[in-house]
């Protein structure tokens, strides 16, 4: 994650202060303060002492469809042929064919989930029609599926489901994902699915399924993903048309499991190259909500007493350091990496250029 903001050359006439703005990206998040007032810097008397006590209740997104998904931040990674906004009824039209490469329609959390944080995703799914065996030679069956997962890990092109559990091979990895399977002679099953990083064994690949349970098509179901950092289990629960549906599914994270480090949401569609599978469905999505700890950057206040300082609160569990851009080097380090308190930190670049530059908050989970 990178909070970012530009110090302009105390020459220049000053102008009135504008508010600061913070924007997110994945992965490595990064907050822009815009337009702080030209000059405007050198005239701030912020203390770090006003910066208030900071409680982590986390952040949740919430997603009707009522406007377009794009401007929100929503992308798509393959065929975007298998995604559609519906303007008119206002949901998210899904195909689900596992004879097109990888496909995702997938938003940022901008931050990094690891077994340890709170976290949940809902969303609201009805389906028109479903189909197991629809690529010719591949008669078993094939998921449907929700996923948190690890973006850079999740756009491999050797990433294959069905390809198993090793590191070095293209199985899924770096993931907590809902999985609906249609009956291909097993019956019609829920699956909730959580596999580490590093996905060595068995161990590391955990999976409940709830079977023979229905997704009758037609009808609303309402799936939860839950993760409870501290009992270190992925919990799904779903509703069948408002009621309570099926089993509850738990997993546990517990070791021999390991971690994950999960940074974006999607609907995914996978390819069924090397499986034994296929599936194909159409259906719609609906009221998605992400709950997600906090951010691990907030309340940033800047000084220049002894060089540049910028005053943040913290995170535990996150590395903190200062760079600089002067628009010709690039980005470089302005300050040594330090790690979070949970309380107030402070970085300091005290070879500030004398002209303009660009500052960043680099944070980062080691």
């Amino acid at each position: 994650m990178n909070c970012s903001l530009r110090i302009p050359d105390a020459a220049t006439p000053a102008a009135p202060p504008v508010s600061a703005r913070r924007t997110f990206v994945p992965g490595q998040t990064r907050g822009c303060w815009r337009g702080l007032g030209r000059g405007a810097v050198a005239g701030l008397g912020l203390l770090a002492a006003t910066l208030l006590a900071h409680r982590a209740c986390g952040v949740t997104v919430q997603e009707d469809f009522s406007t377009n998904p794009a401007s929100r931040g929503w992308q798509v990674h393959g065929e975007s042929s298998l995604f559609a906004w519906d303007s008119t009824h206002e949901v998210l039209r899904v195909t689900w064919d596992s004879s097109k490469t990888n496909s995702y329609f997938h938003l940022p959390l901008r931050t990094e989930l690891r077994r340890s944080d709170d976290f949940t995703a809902s969303f609201d799914i009805r389906l028109e029609d479903i189909s197991a065996g629809t690529t010719p030679g591949k008669p078993r069956e094939f998921p449907l599926v929700l996923s948190l997962f690890n973006l850079a890990d999740a756009q491999r092109t050797n990433l294959f489901v069905g390809y198993g559990v090793t590191p070095s091979g293209g199985g899924v990895r770096n993931a907590v994902e809902f999985n609906y399977f249609p009956d291909a002679g097993y019956g019609e099953t829920f699956a909730a699915i959580a596999v580490s990083s590093t996905p060595t064994n068995y161990g590391q690949f955990q999976f409940h399924h709830d079977y023979p349970t229905p997704m009758e098509t037609g009808i609303w179901h309402r799936v939860t993903l839950s993760c409870s950092g501290a009992s270190q289990q992925v919990t799904l629960t779903k509703t069948r048309a408002g009621l309570p549906y099926g089993a509850t599914q738990t997993l546990s994270l517990a070791a021999p499991f390991g971690d994950f480090r999960l940074d974006t949401l999607a609907i995914s569609s996978y390819c069924d190259q090397v499986g034994l599978g296929s599936v194909q469905a159409h259906g719609v999505i609906d009221n998605i909500s992400l709950t997600v700890p906090d951010p691990p950057i907030s309340t940033t206040v800047l000084t220049l007493t002894n060089g540049l300082q910028v005053h943040f609160q913290s995170t535990i569990g996150w590395n903190y350091r200062l760079q600089r851009n002067s628009e010709s080097a690039g980005w470089v380090p302005a300050s040594s990496e330090w790690p979070g308190t949970g309380g107030l930190l402070s970085l300091t670049d005290t070879n500030a250029p004398a002209g303009s530059a660009f500052y960043r908050v680099l944070a980062r989970r080691p």
